[in-house]
């Protein structure tokens, strides 16, 4: 009994030992702030409403949100286009399809507030029955005559800044093949960083965020997007959708570099926290190690119960799930063993390697009776573990 005691005394002392570390970790990690904001929605100057201007300016000052994305489509910029809803039309001719994407940047620029408010301009490519894909940081956009096959756009992006962020849209199984069934390129997978996990309104999240895991599985390294792909007067209120990155200054440099590293996650709750951690590492973080400690850390500031914490590993297989948490925090330590000759073998890129993921569902009530309620996500970037 004595050898027994003495052996959970030590166990304790570990866990103990263990939380004060990360404690400490997520201590430095936290002098990352949070920011939230949106990467996909439109104007008039392709299939929405307004200028550019107008929608940052409302994402600033009526959403409040830290950032916010213009992405109009490749197809319509590359057109003289209408102002939608405004009933009006672009009439100056001399308003080619460069000056068009042009005029998105100078108005970006203009509703920027340093350290405030960022504005980033993308767009669109979209080609109905393949897929839409988001473009970032690139100093054109591709035309019409160009972007004709998701071949054809792939081999545009080869060619385009290797700081350039791309991101996968609103995948649906709804008579899509969804870019060839993931279909895995080694050289694009530097380049396409982001998938977005819901599209709207938080209540698509349970049918896209499949498609996040398929992803991961076929070999590709993405993080997950909560967008609002907006096409009227809502740029940041049409839901509570956010992505969230994790920077220690807000410029558009820095989200992007976020975006590139997979420091960010998505949430359909405008201000959840979440982190997550391996071995000291964020998420985004990609190792070669076998022993692993995890450390995951919610905060819902609004008073939102934390229902269920789940951490999955390939294939979607959960490897570990709290359930009816009932708090508004919530922190864990879980630890793992990997041995390489059990490992499944990603045959994709036939590499070792093993991807872990942290699923947060909140709940909040609707009203005074306790019964009604509607079910809130988040979702980490992963931490890849190559062996």
């Amino acid at each position: 009994m004595p050898i027994l005691n003495f052996s959970l005394k030590l166990k304790t002392a570990f866990l103990m030992i263990l939380f004060l570390y990360f404690t400490l970790s997520w201590a430095s990690f936290s002098e990352m702030k949070i920011y939230y904001g949106g990467l996909h929605s439109h104007t008039s100057l392709s299939d929405g409403v307004a200028m550019p201007e107008d929608a940052f300016k409302y994402a600033r000052d009526v959403a409040g949100v830290d950032f916010w994305a213009v992405t109009d489509h490749w197809d319509r910029l590359d057109f003289v286009g209408s102002l939608g809803k405004l009933g009006n039309y672009i009439k100056d001719s001399s308003m080619n399809p460069e000056k068009r994407f042009q005029l998105i940047k100078e108005q970006a620029y203009k509703e920027e507030v340093p350290n405030k408010f960022i504005a980033i301009r993308g767009f669109e490519w979209n080609y109905d029955d393949i897929g839409h894909i988001n473009v970032f940081n690139t100093d054109t956009f591709i035309k019409f005559s160009e972007g004709q096959s998701l071949e054809d756009f792939y081999n545009w992006l080869r060619k385009q800044n290797p700081e350039a962020v791309a991101m996968f849209n609103h995948p649906s199984g709804e008579g899509l093949n969804i870019w060839n069934n993931f279909e895995y390129y080694e050289d694009l997978d530097k380049i396409i960083d982001c998938i977005e996990v819901s599209n709207g309104d938080f209540d698509d999240y349970g049918d896209r965020v499949q498609y996040y895991f398929i992803s991961l599985d076929k070999g590709w390294h993405l993080g997950p997007t909560a967008t609002e792909d907006n096409h009227g007067f809502n740029w940041g209120t049409s839901s509570e959708n956010r992505t969230a990155v994790f920077i220690d200054e807000l410029n558009e440099e820095k989200i992007l570099r976020a975006l590139k590293s997979h420091n960010f996650y998505a949430t359909t709750d405008k201000n959840l926290q979440l982190y997550f951690f391996a071995n000291d590492n964020p998420m985004g973080s990609k190792l070669s190690e076998n022993e692993i400690n995890f450390y995951i850390k919610v905060i819902e500031p609004d008073g939102d119960k934390i229902n269920k914490v789940t951490l999955y590993t390939n294939g979607k297989n959960i490897v570990k799930e709290w359930t009816m948490v009932g708090e508004n925090k919530f922190e864990a330590i879980y630890s793992i063993s990997l041995n390489a000759k059990t490992e499944v073998e990603n045959k994709t890129n036939n590499a070792l390697e093993r991807y872990y993921v942290v699923e947060v569902e909140t709940i909040r009530e609707k009203g005074l009776n306790p019964i009604l309620y509607e079910k809130r996500n988040a979702i980490s970037s992963p931490i890849w573990i190559k062996l």
